[in-house]
C-alpha cells in the first residue's frame, strides 16, 4: 500500500541513503522545523529544512593527463 509518501522497498532492493538496485535514492531523513515569535508590531518566522545526503551511484570515468592524453580509469562513487 502505497499513500503518496516515499516508496519503501525492502531487502537487497532497499534505497534508503543510497543508490539501490530499484535506480532510485531515498535520503534517511527530511526535516522541517518552523517557528514563530511575535512581538508587537513584529513578527518573526524562522525555518529549517534539511534533507540527508546519499551514496550515489558509482561510475566509471577517464582521467584526463595535464597533457590532454587520456589517462587510467577509476572508480568514481560520487
Amino acid at each position: 500500500m502505497h499513500l503518496g509518501g516515499p516508496k519503501w522497498n525492502v531487502g537487497d532492493k532497499c534505497s534508503l541513503g543510497r543508490f539501490g538496485k530499484s535506480k532510485e535514492a531515498i535520503s534517511r531523513l527530511v526535516t522541517n522545523v518552523s517557528t514563530y515569535v511575535g512581538h508587537g508590531d513584529f513578527d518573526h518566522n524562522m525555518t529549517l529544512n534539511y534533507r540527508s545526503g546519499y551514496t550515489d551511484q558509482s561510475q566509471m570515468v577517464t582521467l584526463i593527463e595535464a597533457d590532454g592524453s587520456f589517462g587510467k580509469e577509476v572508480v568514481y562513487l560520487g
